[in-house]
C-alpha cells in the first residue's frame, strides 16, 4: 500500500471512531432531553462540541490527504472524493478505503436521524416551557394585590381598588 493511501486510510478509520463517539454522545443527549436533565444536557452539549471540533480537524486532514493522493495519481485535486479516487487505486487500497467510507456513511446517517430526533425533542421542550411561562404570566396577571392596582380588562386600563 502506498504511504499516502495508508495515511488516508488511517485518517478515515479515525473519522469512523470519532463519529462513533459522537453518535454515542448524541444518544446520551437524547436521554438527557427526554428526562429534562439540565446538568446532563449541558455536559453532553460540551462533549458534542469537543467531538465535532475533532471531526472538523480530521476532515480537513482527510481532504488534504485525498488531494495529495489524487495529485500523485495525476488526477484533478479540486473537490476530490473517495469515489473518484477508488477506481485509480489497487484493489487492496480501494477495498480498505471503501470499507471505511461505508462505515462512515452509515454513522452519518445514524447521526442525522439522532440529530433530527433531538431537534424535535428540543422544539417540544421549548413549546412546553413557553406554555408554562404563559400560564405563570396569566396567573400573575389575574392575581394582583395592593391599594391601587391597574388591570387590563377588555383592552382598557382600569383602576381597581382593594
Amino acid at each position: 500500500m502506498r504511504p499516502q493511501v495508508s495515511v488516508l486510510s488511517g485518517v478515515l478509520e479515525q473519522l469512523v471512531a470519532a463519529h462513533k463517539r459522537l453518535l454515542a454522545v448524541c444518544q446520551q443527549h437524547t436521554v438527557a432531553l427526554v428526562n429534562r436533565d439540565i446538568a446532563r444536557i449541558h455536559s453532553t452539549t460540551q462533549k458534542i462540541e469537543v467531538e465535532t471540533a475533532g471531526i472538523r480537524a480530521l476532515e480537513a486532514s482527510r481532504q488534504q490527504l485525498a488531494a495529495d493522493v489524487a495529485r500523485g495519481l495525476g488526477l484533478d485535486t479540486e473537490n476530490i472524493t473517495l469515489s473518484r479516487l477508488l477506481p485509480h487505486l489497487n484493489p487492496q487500497e480501494a477495498t480498505r478505503l471503501q470499507r471505511s467510507a461505508t462505515q462512515l456513511g452509515a454513522l452519518m446517517q445514524a447521526l442525522a436521524e439522532t440529530n433530527e430526533r433531538n431537534h424535535r425533542l428540543l422544539e417540544q421542550s421549548l413549546q412546553y416551557l413557553t406554555k408554562t411561562v404563559e400560564w405563570v404570566a396569566d396567573s400573575l396577571g389575574q392575581t394582583q394585590y395592593g391599594p391601587q392596582v391597574k388591570r387590563v380588562v377588555g383592552g382598557y386600563m382600569i383602576d381597581v381598588k382593594a
